[in-house]
């Protein structure tokens, strides 16, 4: 029986140690998970994107200069990318190219003075385009008429 109670006592104990942190109000700490929260969505800058600004795009070659050496983990060389390292030793290991909402297979024609921005998209973020997306995605966003 004091076993049984001496369980009881203990449960009891940690169940309020665990509501109670620190001297927490459920509100107070809503407000600091939110704040959190808030501050994670409002990080400057994503990784994985480039943003180009006008004054920014010096006289870069090709689209693959201008890709080269910007983000981590994508390797340019020539006229091939490879993202995250090689995936297959048969099998293509170019990535996905998207431009502006469209599937293409290749980048060539895209002239760097067009570009609004580049994002590389690795691992589960990828896993949205399915199979074509395993290689990593490089998402391209050209400037329209309005910018």
């Amino acid at each position: 029986m004091n076993y049984i109670r001496s369980i009881f006592v203990l449960a009891l104990f940690l169940f309020s140690c665990s509501s109670a942190k620190h001297g927490m109000t459920g509100k107070e700490e809503k407000a600091t998970v939110e704040n959190k929260a808030e501050s994670r969505r409002s990080a400057p800058e994503r990784p994985g994107v480039i943003e180009i600004k006008d004054s920014s795009v010096p006289a870069y070659q090709d689209i693959y200069d201008m890709i080269r050496g910007r983000v981590a983990g994508v390797e340019v060389s020539g006229k091939s990318i490879r993202i995250r390292g090689s995936n297959s030793l048969n099998v293509s290991t170019e990535p996905l190219f998207v431009v502006d909402g469209v599937m293409v297979r290749e980048i060539d024609d895209i002239a760097p003075e067009t570009v609004k921005s580049i994002e590389v998209l690795k691992g589960p973020d990828a896993s949205a385009y399915g199979v074509r997306g395993s290689n990593g995605v490089i998402v391209i966003t050209r400037k329209t008429g309005k910018d």
